[in-house]
């Protein structure tokens, strides 16, 4: 049935993309893909098809239990990445994290400025290692953030909260840390004696 072939291509076309996107966060191997050409499912028989389809819903279902970590890797590799200058991190199935130069040379992640190994550092505990459910009090956090990275501090932190589900707590002195977010701002005052 011509219908059926053309909803399997398009559960297929879907299929694919999902693998593209696990695919581009490090998952999924690049050589990984499905074992049909799309072309041909316009000539497969009823019985064919029903495999196919078959075949289609089972590998469709097992990418949904990595959704979440999926979600939780895009961040952090978008997190990281937006603040890296002349370097890129990357998830590598069999090294973990690597770090590359703009010229695509490896670079060991000893090679990272200390800013840099603070922000792969904290943004990891708070997207896998932070328990749902909990209060995280961040001190200061200023102090190791170029002012650039003070401004994107408390909107990174925000979608990291959103995917991860904790509360936190941050005492700061940096107005860029708050920027146009006074609203979740409690100020603290000196009692004067």
């Amino acid at each position: 049935d011509k219908n059926s072939a053309e909803l399997l291509k398009q559960s297929m076309t879907n299929l694919d993309a999902e693998r593209r996107k696990f695919k581009a966060i490090g998952i999924l191997d690049e050589t990984e893909s499905h074992p049909f050409n799309l072309e041909q499912l316009d000539r497969l028989n009823e019985a064919q098809q029903n495999v196919m389809a078959r075949y289609v819903q089972d590998t469709q279902d097992k990418p949904t239990v990595l959704d979440d970590l999926a979600q939780r890797i895009k961040v952090f590799l978008d997190n990281l990445n937006r603040k890296f200058q002349h370097k890129t991190l990357k998830i590598d199935r069999q090294r973990g994290f690597v770090a590359n130069s703009d010229d695509n040379q490896s670079l060991p992640l000893e090679a990272l400025s200390s800013g840099e190994q603070h922000e792969l550092v904290l943004n990891y505990d708070l997207l896998f290692r932070v328990r749902r459910n909990t209060l995280v009090l961040i001190d200061e956090p200023e102090l190791s953030l170029h002012l650039s990275w003070q401004k994107r501090f408390l909107l990174d932190l925000l979608e990291i909260v959103k995917i991860a589900n904790f509360d936190v707590l941050i005492a700061t002195h940096s107005p860029f840390i708050i920027g146009d977010r006074s609203d979740l701002m409690v100020a603290l005052e000196a009692e004067i004696a």
